[in-house]
């Protein structure tokens, strides 16, 4: 099996990232990555910055202890390094040790919420409210669990063409009889700020509706974990949020629960069990080297949090002008959502009568999505972007840019052009229909 040795250091302006690891990349099956490619699908995974992987290093390779296991030094090492790793999680989630789940993905966590409030012994409430712009994590579960009972009523609470939830709707949908709530922070594909949730949440928790949020995308670029003007929890009231490292330049692998302590206690029937681990919420051996990666990860994002999302910002709004000039006169542009709050680096991009998929594949040297990673090889349309009212054409001509750690103006730039040439070779040989 062959390699390539390269570098994954790129000059950027200040404040600059720390220089980044030399790396290996694997050719499989004839696979390489090309020359010169430019990744803007950070929304779908992000590079692990050089404090965590160092950080890991140790974990992976030499102290291999089980955390479980404290009757010898590695094992009680390994345990050491968890508690640290919970209690940083907790620092930056505005919570306590005690609240942190550690699990592998915030999929994982979306199921372990739904699923074991659902199966929860004595469960009284039968109607789970989700919006339609939720995670296909959270959207699927809760279709299934209506799928395998019958006394459970799933309800999508729509959104306007902006993404926004209307809050007389929200009152109508939800009553005493609503077990759950779920509503992301932040959008995945189209990079929205939800600003109905405070008001949303707060109605929810009046009426004893237990409130999820899918803080993924929120936690990275947007205010999740901030605590309010008075000094206590986050801006908005919520029972359980999902938080991930693969989103923010942390590894693979390591994602964690937020479940707040309150009384009458929180209960969720444990999806995985056998050791007890994590409270009995999530059996099974801690990937301590991940949740050591996360957490590391975790400290220096927010240490330079705030110069990196406005670098971000800049390079989004220098690749969108850049685009549009290329386009001009030849292929509308238009941004989902442009009118309403977005967080820094995320674009849901229409180009008028250009099929995305087709675009992707004439673009070799940018790395786009059509959407969620989750949804990418399924070919069909966005339920973001139907749901906020786009046709079924505007959807398929719709694709996600997402900005990260690695990115720099020349990508920008470079990537518009790109796309730009290739938007007008895929138009020329298609069939265009009305958008």
């Amino acid at each position: 099996m062959a390699h390539d040795t390269v570098s994954f250091a790129r000059p950027t302006e200040k404040p600059s990232p720390p220089a980044q690891p030399t790396y290996t990349v694997p050719r499989f099956g004839g696979v390489t990555l090309p020359a010169g490619l430019i990744y803007l699908d950070n929304a779908a995974a992000t590079p692990v910055c050089l404090p965590a992987f160092e950080a890991m290093t140790p974990w992976l390779v030499g102290v291999c202890g089980n955390p479980s296991n404290r009757l010898h030094p590695m094992g009680e090492l390994s345990e050491h390094a968890l508690a640290e790793a919970r209690a940083t999680l907790a620092r930056a989630c505005a919570a306590t040790p005690e609240e942190i789940v550690f699990v592998a993905s915030a999929t994982e966590a979306n199921n372990l919420v739904l699923r074991g409030l659902a199966c929860a012994s004595g469960r009284k409430r039968h109607r789970i409210v989700v919006g339609a712009t939720e995670h296909s994590s959270v959207l699927a579960t809760a279709l299934r669990l209506a799928e395998l009972d019958t006394t459970l009523e799933v309800i999508t609470l729509p959104v306007d063409s902006q993404g926004q939830v209307n809050i007389n709707t929200a009152r109508a949908l939800l009553d005493t009889n609503t077990l759950c709530l779920s509503l992301m922070d932040v959008n995945n594909e189209t990079g929205i700020v939800q600003e109905a949730l405070p008001a949303v949440a707060t109605l929810a928790r009046s009426l004893g509706v237990h409130v999820h949020v899918d803080a993924v995308q929120g936690f990275a670029r947007g205010a999740f974990g901030k605590r309010n003007d008075a000094g206590g929890q986050d801006a908005f009231p919520y029972d359980t949020a999902v938080v991930s490292g693969a989103k923010m330049n942390g590894p693979k692998g390591a994602a964690a629960l937020v479940l707040r302590k309150k009384k009458p206690r929180i209960r969720l029937e444990p999806q995985l069990t056998g050791g007890g681990q994590e409270g009995h919420l999530r059996s099974g051996t801690p990937n301590v080297p991940a949740i050591v990666g996360f957490a590391h990860a975790v400290e220096w994002y927010q240490a330079r949090r705030g110069p990196e999302l406005e670098r971000l910002a800049r390079l989004e709004a220098l690749f969108l002008s850049t685009l549009r000039k290329k386009l001009l006169g030849s292929v509308n542009v238009s941004v989902h959502g442009e009118g309403a709050t977005r967080v820094p680096g995320i674009a849901s991009i229409h180009l008028e009568g250009v099929n995305a998929m087709k675009l992707i594949e004439e673009a070799k040297l940018v790395a786009v999505s059509v959407g969620s990673a989750c949804r990418t090889l399924q070919a069909t349309a966005s339920h973001v972007l139907l749901a906020m009212g786009a046709s079924d054409e505007v959807a398929l001509a719709s694709f996600r840019v997402s900005f990260g750690l690695c990115n720099e103006d020349a990508d920008a730039l470079m990537a518009a052009s790109l796309l730009a040439e290739a938007a007008l070779k895929v138009r020329s040989y298609s069939a265009v229909f009305p958008s």
